[in-house]
This record gives C-alpha cells, sequence and structure tokens, in this order.
C-alpha cells in the first residue's frame, strides 16, 4: 500500500506564481514530489511519485474561483493512463 501524506508544504517556485515541494525527488522511494502554479483564477497542483516497482502515479488538483463558484477537478494516472477522473462544482450560501 502506498503512503500517504495529509499535509504538503510547497516553498516559492523560479517564477511569481510558481511553487514546489522543498524536497528532491527521490525515485523508488514512494515519497512523493510537487509543483504547483496559479493560473489567472486556477490553482494547479501536481503530485507525483515514482513507486519502488518503477511505475508512477501523478494526481492533479485543479481549483477555480468565479464568483461565489468553485469548481474542483481531480485525476489520477496510473501506471501511465487514466484511472481516476473527478470533477464538482462548489455554490457558497450567503447567510
Amino acid at each position: 500500500m502506498r503512503r500517504r501524506n495529509a499535509e504538503m508544504r510547497f516553498v516559492a517556485g523560479p517564477t511569481p506564481n510558481q511553487f514546489r515541494s522543498p524536497e528532491p525527488l527521490e525515485p523508488f522511494t514512494e515519497r512523493p514530489t510537487a509543483w504547483a502554479y496559479i493560473d489567472r483564477n486556477t490553482l494547479v497542483v501536481h503530485v507525483l511519485s515514482i513507486l519502488a516497482d518503477g511505475n508512477y502515479e501523478l494526481q492533479t488538483y485543479q481549483r477555480s474561483l468565479s464568483g461565489d463558484v468553485m469548481t474542483l477537478h481531480f485525476s489520477r494516472v496510473f501506471p501511465g493512463r487514466p484511472e481516476l477522473v473527478v470533477s464538482g462544482r462548489l455554490l457558497r450560501q450567503h447567510e
């Protein structure tokens, strides 16, 4: 079973609106590395793990905010092909 991290930290990347995990990628350890960027109103986060058997897992999270609507999109590629895609919309409820 692959280890799941409940928390992920980021540091500033080479240009504005880019971020990366502070730890370098270590292949075959199953420890993920991540990078993120902000594109207009969308936060995109990629999480990559290279597994002990040589396969890889890539997860991508996209969160967009427009007014009172947040759109979420998640995809998982493993091993080398799309395995899971989930999308949704959240609407802010005013009191």
